[in-house]
This record gives structure tokens, sequence and C-alpha cells, in this order.
């Protein structure tokens, strides 16, 4: 998924030590914030967020168990490698988006 938090502080590190003026600076943080927002996971809390997810993404619980979005608009998430499911008002939420087909993890 990209560089880890590790790459972008050294990244950001080298690129201050080059600014010599504030729009630099301005760029560099706006850069160092979007790099954040891209490695950092989405939490849907809402059961409208669960259900407006793409078809294929996968949820994790605070619990540590993972689900797959089953049949986009039906609200269905079966359990990774079972076949057990589960409509979208039974999934206990916060859940963290650890997947979509669309790459849109972190929006």
């Amino acid at each position: 998924m990209g560089q880890d938090n590790a790459e972008l502080i050294a990244e950001a590190r080298s690129v201050l030590a080059d600014m010599e003026t504030r729009q630099e600076y301005d760029d560099c943080f706006a850069r160092v914030v979007d790099a954040l927002e891209r490695v950092t996971p989405r939490v849907v809390t809402e059961v409208a967020e669960l259900d407006a997810l793409p078809l294929e993404s996968v949820i994790r619980w605070d619990n540590g168990v993972e689900y797959v979005s089953a049949e986009r608009g039906y609200g269905v998430w079966m359990v990774a490698g079972s076949d057990n499911n589960l409509d979208s008002n039974e999934v206990t939420l916060p859940a963290t988006v650890l997947f979509t087909p669309t790459g849109k993890e972190t929006e």
C-alpha cells in the first residue's frame, strides 16, 4: 500500500531541510497531509456507510474478525473464510475499511 510511515517521515525531513521559502514549506506540509490521509485507514461508523461500500470491500471489526461485502445494495457481509453472513445492521461499528476494489480505503 505504498510508503510506510517511517519512509514518509524521512522524506518529509529531507524536504524540510532543503526549504528556503514559506511557499515551499506550505507545499511540503500539504504533501505530508495528503500522504498521511492515504495511509490512514477509513473507519465507518454508520450502517449507511457500510451499504455504500463497493462489492467485495473488506472491513474489520474491533474484535479482529474480517468481513467481505457479498451483495452490494443488500447489506450482506460474509465472514472471511466462512459461510456465515450478516446484515449491515448486525455489524458491530465502528469498523475499519481494509480494502475496496476501487482503492478508496481512506476516503
